[in-house]
């Protein structure tokens, strides 16, 4: 066995990782029968069975993970999109129906927690390099995961949301190092081809010259709500964990305690780093991310400019429209994503035009990352991978 199998496959426990999962029950050959919130929750189960990953089963207060590798929670990515106002109904309903009545094969990029070299065959995708997806929490990385799947990539093993199990989870890796070439070697040995890195990002995360670099970036005022909703924090909380910084405070202990105690921590994420340049503190990584209240600064914004400037694919979720681009550089294929439809998302609470003001002054760094790269065509920041 590898010896990098051998840690990733000792750090698979329960409880190791802290996130909010559960089961919607659902039969997708029924969704046309029932009513409209059981027939989308069965046409989530059906995307990832199509995509062939399994849902994750219910919890019950016991992590099952472990025993079910690879799973996904069917909840867990409706929750992703439809923040985003996208939903999964019908997606690749018909080709999992057809498969559950032929008895399809299981999908060859099936999860194992300790993958055997040769035993996955190599991915049908048209780029040599590997691909890191930098996964901005609560930024659509859980439907990046499932597309790059569908798509043919052969997602790292093990891992979880696509995440290489145990260095690239959130929120900081384990605090497990890993450099560019054991990476690369791993990779290739397991002939993976993607991989997603929901952490903050260090030098020794960025191997340009052994894998290629995607992102996707959203309105940081609309994550820190997205979160807030996700966690169920109240509208109280939530407002407190903005109002705290505006203005900052000429007594640090005073901003540091009032942030932190605004509202609880939830697992290992304090509400007030998403009013505070949550995508800077990730993209600039080091001592950055750790910054107290109200400390990130413009030099921090331009070092993430810097690092996301040398990725290959900076993308929106707009970016969706431009079906033919995305296929030429990415070869994601329209009928992969494009089944969809809009719909509201409930939010904890909706912003005042002061109050959105004012957040745009608090995370104002990660404001210009963002329209930074927004003002860019699609042409100039979704590239081919090499």
């Amino acid at each position: 066995m590898h010896p990098l199998v051998l840690l990733a496959a000792a750090a698979l426990r329960p409880g190791a990782l802290a996130l909010t999962v559960g089961r919607h029950s659902a039969d997708p050959e029924g969704a046309g029968d029932c009513p409209i919130g059981q027939r989308a929750d069965a046409a989530r189960t059906a995307c990832l069975a199509a995509a062939g990953l399994p849902d994750c089963p219910q919890r019950g207060g016991v992590d099952l993970r472990p025993a079910v590798p690879g799973c996904l929670d069917a909840a867990l990515l409706a929750e992703d999109m439809s923040d985003l106002g996208i939903d999964l109904e019908g997606c690749a309903a018909e080709d999992t129906r057809a498969d559950a009545v032929h008895g399809a094969a299981v999908n060859p990029n099936a999860f194992h927690n300790d993958p055997v070299a040769g035993q996955v065959p190599r991915a049908n995708v048209s780029h040599t390099k590997p691909v890191i997806w930098v996964h901005i929490h609560k930024s659509m990385g859980t439907f990046i995961y499932m597309l790059a799947h569908s798509s043919g990539e052969n997602i790292v093993q093990p891992s979880y949301n696509g995440n290489w199990w145990p260095y690239d989870t959130p929120p900081d890796g384990g605090g497990r190092k890993i450099d560019c070439a054991k990476r690369r070697e791993y990779f290739d040995w397991a002939n993976a081809t993607w991989g997603q890195i929901e952490h903050q990002m260090e030098n020794h995360n960025l191997c340009h010259e052994q894998f290629n670099y995607g992102i996707l970036l959203r309105d940081p005022n609309k994550l820190a709500i997205s979160k807030a909703s996700m966690e169920s924090y109240s509208s109280v909380e939530t407002l407190a964990s903005l109002s705290c910084l505006v203005g900052g405070s000429s007594h640090k202990e005073h901003l540091d305690w009032a942030c932190d105690n605004a509202a609880p921590i939830k697992n290992t994420w304090r509400l007030w780093w998403f009013w505070d340049n949550f995508l800077v503190r990730m993209l600039a990584g080091g001592a950055v991310w750790g910054l107290p209240p109200g400390e990130i600064t413009e030099q921090h914004a331009h070092l993430a400019i810097q690092r996301l400037s040398k990725f290959n694919v900076v993308m929106f979720a707009e970016d969706f429209e431009d079906k033919g681009h995305l296929e030429s550089t990415i070869g994601w294929r329209p009928e992969k994503y494009d089944k969809v439809w809009k719909r509201p998302s409930s939010h904890v609470v909706e912003l005042t035009d002061e109050q959105e003001a004012q957040a745009r002054v608090t995370n104002r760094f990660d404001y210009m990352v963002y329209d930074h790269f927004k003002s860019m065509p699609i042409q100039q920041r979704v590239n081919k991978f090499q």
